[in-house]
């Protein structure tokens, strides 16, 4: 996706550690992250260098997992794999964001596009799985998108 990225539209994507990257300061106005909110090494630096390489009033936009959602005391394994080093609520996302000098402009719940299909196979209705191909929208219920300015 890397490769698409750059050879058909120009854009300066990356694939690597934010601990690692050599971004120069104030140098993005926008930057995008898709379900990388536990799998930082080091959050705190990793959002202070996020914070570093965005321009004054750069949008930082990501999704993560409220934790403190109670539908985690039903799927209790859900997401708590060795590469999930942390764990964030709504409480301290906007608790960190505040902290590290970005004001929120969104915080709100991830719709997904599934199938019934797949709903009958997570809840082990193997039976039902192949007679539901219908396709649906819901909402990933503990997921939020947030969408931060720098200040």
């Amino acid at each position: 996706m890397i490769k698409f990225g750059i050879k058909k539209y120009g854009l300066n994507l990356r694939c690597e550690k934010i601990e690692d990257s050599k971004i120069k300061r104030n140098s993005f106005n926008l930057i995008y992250m898709w379900g990388t909110d536990g799998n930082f090494f080091n959050f705190k630096k990793s959002f202070n260098i996020i914070k570093k390489v965005l321009k004054k009033g750069g949008i930082y936009s990501f999704s993560y997992q409220d934790f403190k959602h109670p539908i985690n005391r039903i799927f209790k394994q859900h997401k708590k794999h060795h590469h999930i080093l942390y764990h964030f609520s709504k409480k301290s996302i906007y608790y960190l964001m505040k902290n590290l000098g970005f004001e929120i402009l969104e915080h709100e719940l991830i719709w997904q596009n599934t199938k019934l299909s797949q709903i009958a196979r997570i809840l082990s209705l193997n039976s039902l799985s192949k007679l539901m191909d219908l396709s649906i929208t819901l909402p990933t219920i503990s997921y939020n998108l947030v969408i931060a300015k720098k200040i």
